[in-house]
């Protein structure tokens, strides 16, 4: 069998088991963030209303502007009724660019086996705990991988040649309207679209028309997600914002400074098999799972530690490669993206790590598997990624285990069968900031 035939076989079985992760994952919540998310696109498909705003940012109590994210959870509704149509849409666009990030970083790294590579991408914990939920930095992945694909094809020094530099600007003019519609994080890619533009002007063969062309291309990808857009910007013109903005998320907080270290672990966490997020809050949680679990315990604790010895060896590589003029390039764009990150962090109420910066995972992944290219000649080596691996799949099913009889939608599957029947997303829930009815109307509207 053809390498290609067993990349799309493994493709497709990864998929399938990403989405039966995705059924047992978090859904019925204390924070009710996934919950809402959801509810943004339940209530687009049973009302019919033209959606103007998205995700909360609940800091400030506004929305992020677009009506991208409703159409993302709602959109296989209209063929197919069920309440977990949202978590198909979502498993197969996570998945594709996976798969994309994935096929990239065989082109960098040519040398390393590609089943080990896509296997390990599409088995990263962020990847496939967190982005199997129904929540706005999930569908923030596409946009990421084909951004810093994009931006890459367009830098000399990190450029392969496998995407042309009008396309490359059109997929970054693509993702940068597809996340501002989804996540605030948005903002750490200017400074990457401002560079791609100065790259485009030092182009030996450039001029003032090559360079409108490559513009050209980048309106003509954002214009795709930006017709999202254009109803919020009518409702806005016509009637203010209403009291929904952005902006409003822009606070100094200078102490964020002294987290530099810890926003680093979490930066190069994206690229890492992070456990312990994933297994409890806190260490007395995770303590439980080990107990609760312990035909899941030795597995669980290897790929614990592989994710700390991988965040070790990435930093020390950065550090080893900034020092190195042939690799000095890539090691400088993953400064960059740290720095930038930080910096940021500096003018946001939000702390960046986690969720709040997930766009940068798809950089932080090619740097991940950057870090330890040369370490796949060494048998030992393969024969410990491919443990891991394995490890990594018997962890996944006792959270899955654990998330199914807790907080996933099948503990109260019903209501949303009825919301998508009767076409009432309040039988679900409400927004947050919508009005809610007074008790008496509650009632009666579970009796229904």
């Amino acid at each position: 069998m053809s390498i290609k035939r067993q990349l799309v076989l493994l493709t497709l079985a990864l998929c399938t088991v990403r989405f039966l992760f995705a059924l047992s994952n978090e859904f019925w919540y204390k924070d009710e963030d996934v919950l809402q998310i959801f509810l943004i696109g339940l209530k687009q498909f049973t009302t019919g209303e033209t959606p103007l705003y998205g995700a909360d940012l609940v800091y400030t109590q506004t929305q992020i502007p677009g009506g991208l994210q409703a159409y993302l959870v709602s959109a296989l509704w209209y063929v197919l009724p069920l309440p977990e149509a949202p978590m198909i849409t979502l498993t197969v666009l996570t998945t594709a660019a996976l798969a994309l990030l994935a096929w990239y970083v065989c082109k960098r790294h040519p040398q390393l086996p590609p089943l080990m590579v896509w296997s390990w991408i599409l088995l990263t914990s962020w990847t496939f705990v967190y982005c199997t939920r129904i929540i706005n930095p999930s569908y923030v992945i596409p946009g990421s991988v084909l951004f810093f694909i994009g931006f890459c094809e367009v830098v000399p020094h990190l450029r392969l040649g496998v995407v042309r530099p009008p396309h490359a600007f059109a997929m970054m003019g693509f993702s940068l309207l597809w996340i501002y519609q989804l996540h605030m994080s948005w903002v750490l890619l200017m400074p990457y679209c401002a560079a791609a533009v100065w790259f485009a002007f030092r182009e030996p063969a450039s001029s003032l028309r090559s360079v409108a062309v490559v513009l050209a291309w980048f309106a003509l990808g954002a214009a795709v997600p930006a017709m999202f857009l254009i109803p919020t910007v009518l409702h806005v013109m016509q009637h203010g914002a209403s009291g929904a903005g952005s902006l409003s998320v822009v606070q100094f907080h200078g102490e964020h400074i002294k987290e530099a270290f810890s926003f680093l672990t979490k930066f190069f966490a994206y690229g890492c098999f992070d456990t312990t997020r994933f297994i409890g809050g806190d260490t007395p949680e995770r303590v439980a799972f080990l107990r609760n679990y312990l035909w899941a315990a030795p597995f669980t604790v290897l790929v614990a530690a592989a994710g700390v010895a991988q965040a070790v060896w990435m930093l020390f590589t950065l550090v080893r490669h900034l020092m190195n003029s042939a690799t000095r390039a890539f090691a400088l764009f993953i400064l960059s993206l740290y720095l930038f990150m930080l910096g940021s962090s500096l003018f946001s109420v939000a702390t960046p790590g986690g969720h709040a910066t997930l766009l940068l995972f798809a950089p932080v992944m090619m740097f991940s598997v950057h870090s330890v290219a040369a370490l796949f000649a060494e048998r030992w080596f393969r024969n410990l990624a491919t443990a891991v691996l394995c490890s990594s799949c018997v962890m996944y099913a006792a959270i899955a285990w654990k998330s199914y009889h807790s907080v996933s939608l099948f503990t109260n599957r019903a209501p949303v069968v009825r919301a998508l029947q009767e076409r009432d997303y309040r039988i679900v829930g409400y927004r947050r900031y919508e009005p809610r009815p007074l008790p008496a109307q509650q009632d009666t509207l579970r009796m229904r």
